[in-house]
Order: C-alpha cells, then sequence, then structure tokens
C-alpha cells in the first residue's frame, strides 16, 4: 500500500481520485486545493507519490510544485491536467514526471499511472546507491547537491535538464561536475557514470 497526496483544485475531481486511488489499496494521506498547501507540507507529511494538476490555484503551479519536489524530497509524481499542447508538455517534460493524464481519464488510466510510477521508483532506488554508501566506497565526500547531481547523471539526463530539476543554472551544474570529477579523478561524465555505477 502506497500513501499518496493528491492536489487538485476541482473537488469533484479530487473526490474521484481519491475515491479511485483507495479501490487500489493504497491510503490518500491529504487532498489539497493548491500549490502553496502542498509545498507547505514537504518536510511535515510524508508521501510516497503525488498527483498533481498543473494549472493549480494559489502561486505556485503544478510544474513549480514538482520541481521543490525533486529538490527536496525527491518522490515521483503524475501530472493529472487537461493541457496536452506541445508547450505545456514541453515545460512539463523538464521536470520529470513519473507519469502523464489527460482529463478526462478512466479508472484504468489512473491505475497503470500509479502502478508504473511506484514500480519504476521503487527500482531506481534499489539500483542506486546511498550518499553514505558512494562515501564510504570511493573514499570520498559528498555535498548533497553532489549525490543528487550523480543520480540525474545515472540516468542520463544532460545538464540542461538537471539544471530545470534543480531550479539551479546550466554553470551551477557544471561547477558540481567539475567538483565530482576532481573528486572520483577522472575527466568526463562517461567515466564518472561508469565509475559510480559499477558494481551495483
Amino acid at each position: 500500500m502506497a500513501s499518496i497526496i493528491i492536489v487538485e483544485d476541482d473537488l469533484l475531481i479530487s473526490k474521484q481520485l481519491k475515491a479511485i486511488v483507495e479501490s487500489f489499496g493504497h491510503q490518500v494521506l491529504q487532498t489539497l486545493s493548491n500549490g502553496d498547501q502542498a509545498i507547505d507540507i514537504f518536510g511535515k507529511v510524508h508521501a510516497d507519490l503525488f498527483l498533481l494538476d498543473i494549472n493549480i490555484e494559489g502561486t505556485h503551479s503544478g510544474i513549480e510544485v514538482a520541481r521543490c519536489i525533486n529538490r527536496s524530497i525527491q518522490k515521483p509524481f503524475i501530472f493529472i491536467t487537461s493541457y496536452s499542447d506541445k508547450e505545456t508538455i514541453d515545460v512539463a517534460k523538464q521536470v520529470m514526471p513519473s507519469g502523464y493524464v489527460i482529463k478526462p481519464f478512466d479508472e484504468d488510466d489512473i491505475y497503470t499511472a500509479v502502478e508504473i510510477a511506484l514500480f519504476t521508483f521503487g527500482q531506481k532506488m534499489t539500483s542506486v546507491r546511498t550518499k553514505s554508501e558512494l562515501e564510504q566506497k570511493h573514499d570520498v565526500l559528498l555535498t548533497p547537491r553532489e549525490y543528487q547531481t550523480l543520480l540525474h547523471l545515472s540516468e542520463g539526463l544532460t545538464n540542461a535538464q538537471i539544471a530545470a530539476i534543480e531550479y539551479v543554472s546550466i554553470n551551477t551544474v557544471k561547477t558540481h561536475l567539475r567538483s565530482l570529477y576532481g573528486k572520483f579523478d577522472v575527466r568526463d561524465r562517461l567515466k564518472l557514470v561508469h565509475t559510480v555505477m559499477q558494481n551495483l
């Protein structure tokens, strides 16, 4: 059973999502109506998955909530939205959602998206060493940002994608990479990923 938070400002859709998710045997911890509420609970409520509307009430959009999730708690999230235009999808891709469901949806749409997101995230977490394991194995000390950059590199993300997810400049990502090259005694990102991922 997974713990899920729904962020949706349409009350009827929020209730529908809650009923569907609970019918799968999962627990809905909270249903929130705006992005501000979602960001406020990070670190206070521990959820396994977020269902996010993109165009939502409050000062923070669903995209901004997703960026905060990536920066602070690194949990999977699925966008539930009415928007399927190229511009919105291009923006959404930058924050790497675990799923993208278009309204109106049915129970099968939500079931498939939720189960794949949870499974994929679980597989990812078991295939990457923890920060302390990497530090011990390679006799290095990593900052939280450097470790996060390593995780993104292991997923094959570009500097631009990492910058978008972490909400930093590309130059900042390059600075982290230069530091990692020095700590792992490598000269390029390919060798860095190989060094980090070997013998997992």
